[in-house]
């Protein structure tokens, strides 16, 4: 099983990941109306970037030591989160808010296919569809989900992914092989 150490480089790897996505977005112009905007977005990064370390993990971990893992992960993101919106937008039980909603978007990312450790395009809609709907579908914002499914969703998950068959070691390293893109 992952040291607790490692559990905590991931989530504070996945929650840089989410930010660096989110701004990313801001970047290529969509717009964001307020904070809450911005935070909710980059809770939809952490829901599918937990969701594919679950996948990864089911290939190779006990069911246990799986549980363990996105568990830890999740509420290592959900601290993440806390800290941060707490900052911005006061005093709140944000944690409680983004566990419930992941538990919402991993029931409803499981149905997609998860092969060969990248998202198909189902999940990539999906996520682009959950973004599109935080930010609108104003004039401006009205392609995000194109961004989020051709660039910034596998972009993401990629670099996740290649960041967790570091941390993780021989077990997923071995797995993994070549089907992660190095860096």
């Amino acid at each position: 099983m992952a040291a607790p150490a490692a559990i905590t480089a991931a989530a504070y790897r996945a929650w840089a990941i989410a930010l660096a996505s989110t701004k990313n977005l801001h970047e290529e112009n969509y717009n964001y109306t307020s904070d809450r905007q911005r935070l909710d977005v980059i809770s939809e990064y952490l829901f599918v970037l937990v969701h594919c370390a679950d996948r990864l993990c089911s290939q190779h971990f006990s069911p246990e030591k799986r549980h363990t893992f996105v568990q830890e992960l999740s509420l290592g993101c959900a601290r993440h989160l806390q800290r941060n919106a707490s900052e911005i937008l006061g005093l709140d039980n944000h944690q409680k808010l983004f566990i419930d909603l992941l538990n919402v978007r991993t029931t409803e990312y499981a149905q997609y296919s998860f092969d060969e450790l990248e998202p198909r395009f189902g999940l990539l809609k999906s996520l682009g569809t959950n973004i599109q709907q935080v930010m609108g579908e104003s004039q401006t914002n009205r392609w995000v989900i194109d961004q989020v499914i051709t660039v910034d969703g596998p972009d993401a998950v990629r670099l996740f992914l290649d960041i967790l068959k570091n941390l993780l070691g021989p077990q997923i390293k071995q797995a993994l092989g070549d089907s992660v893109t190095e860096s």
